[in-house]
């Protein structure tokens, strides 16, 4: 019974550390997230990159790509969003200005 109990512990402690390391990567900018991948790709050009430790470093990279995938999708929303507003503004002004 106690192994069940420290298998589940061990559990719920992996989640909850690739749930901050995650919540860690998501609070990282663009340019910090493109800086780690160019370091990535560094080590897994190299010739003596270890099958395990490559796949652990690939799979780090994959989720630096979606952070960035979605980080520059919430900016170009936001862009946007913006132009809308000016587009919005302009039309206004132009409409007060004819009566």
């Amino acid at each position: 019974m106690t192994q069940i109990y420290e298998v589940e512990f061990a559990s719920s402690q992996d989640a909850i550390l690739q749930e901050n390391n995650t919540m860690n990567q998501e609070k990282q900018t663009i340019e910090q997230s493109l800086k780690r991948l160019e370091k990535i790709v560094e080590e897994l050009n190299a010739r003596d990159v270890d099958v395990e430790e490559g796949l652990k470093k690939f799979k780090e990279g994959v989720e630096l790509v979606k952070i960035c995938r979605n980080r520059l999708g919430e900016a170009e929303n936001e862009f946007k969003k913006l132009q809308a507003e000016l587009t919005v503004d302009s039309n206004k002004e132009y409409v007060d200005n004819e009566v």
